[in-house]
This record gives structure tokens, sequence and C-alpha cells, in this order.
């Protein structure tokens, strides 16, 4: 990281410290992201989306209805949430 200051708004004369990411730095996150990508994709359903690779939070409006029902009828304690996920997915 490399550190620069800047003045404060209250002060001219006042700098704080700021951190600016070098090449290296965001190589190493990168990195560091695929390899947590690998890991814990795995644990995620498939009806599961957000900040995922190749996936994104377009789809969850066509789930109000699912959540709504869900909230109306909620399910059995025997019938797991992400079985349903993949029946309301086909």
């Amino acid at each position: 990281m490399k550190r620069a200051y800047i003045p404060k708004g209250t002060s001219a004369t006042e700098t704080r410290p700021i951190g600016i990411p070098t090449l290296e730095d965001k190589v190493l996150q990168r990195a560091v992201v695929l390899i947590l990508d690998a890991i814990y994709e795995q644990d995620f359903y498939d009806c599961s989306h957000g900040f995922r690779r190749g996936r994104s939070t377009h789809p969850y409006p066509s789930w109000a209805w699912f959540e709504r029902l869900l909230k109306r009828y909620p399910l059995p304690p025997a019938i797991p949430v992400h079985s349903v996920c993949r029946v309301a997915n086909a």
C-alpha cells in the first residue's frame, strides 16, 4: 500500500493518511478472491444469487411471489427450503 497524506476538511494545516493500493496489492487481492470463490462456491445453493460470478440479483423479482407464498404458507420443518428452490428453478 502506498501511503499519501491529504488535507483534512477542517484545517489546511492538518492532514490525514490515505492508502492507495499498488499493482502488487491488486494482484494479491484478485488471487485471494479466486481462491475463496472456489472454496465457498460449493456451499451456495443453485437458487442463491447476489455477488457471485455469473450471477446477479436481477432474477430476484421473480422470487418475490415465492417468498410471499412462504410467508403465507410456511413449509413444515421436514422440508428444507433449498429443495424447494431446486423445484422452483425447474
